[in-house]
């Protein structure tokens, strides 16, 4: 086997040729690492909840916040349902007690949405973690799981008298 030694004005020209080579594949690997990173959802299902003590949601809310305080790049999301017998509010209400107390105990205002995502057969709570920056979670994406109800499934009263 014979050597050519990387002289002369056709070893230099070989040489940047692959130090291009080089440079073009870093660079599409960097982008596919930037693909990739992008493809894996930005948002976190921490939990989700429904009927339960007012003690069980207390817990779980606490657990929440632990973990949020100790994640300072992230936010919260409070993610509402209806149940399919509601009334007139109920979503909102559930979330802004769920807000409240993530800010009764040092949640910033800032790093807290609330998201309604409309009626399952009974009503829920989820609450996920995501970055500040990714796309907010909206009604569409979440409604595409199971037990999404439409409204004309829904059994609409005038008074939420005795929520609890």
């Amino acid at each position: 086997m014979q050597r050519y030694p990387l002289r002369g004005s056709n070893g230099i020209a070989l040489m940047k040729e692959i130090g291009l080579l080089m440079a073009i594949y870093l660079a599409a690997a960097s982008m596919n690492l930037c693909a990739s990173t992008y493809d894996v959802p930005p948002w976190f299902k921490f939990d989700e909840y429904s009927a339960i003590s007012q003690k069980a949601q207390q817990q779980r809310l606490k657990d929440f916040i632990f973990q949020l305080l100790s994640l300072p790049n992230q936010i919260a999301v409070i993610v509402v349902y209806g149940g399919e017998k509601t009334c007139s509010g109920e979503a909102e209400l559930r979330a802004s007690r769920v807000r409240q107390f993530l800010l009764k105990r040092g949640v910033e205002p800032h790093r807290i949405r609330v998201v309604d995502a409309g009626y399952q057969r009974q009503w829920t709570i989820a609450l996920f973690f995501g970055p500040s920056d990714a796309p907010p979670l909206n009604p569409q994406e979440l409604n595409s799981f199971d037990g999404h109800l439409d409204l004309g499934e829904v059994k609409m009263f005038r008074s939420c008298a005795g929520l609890k």
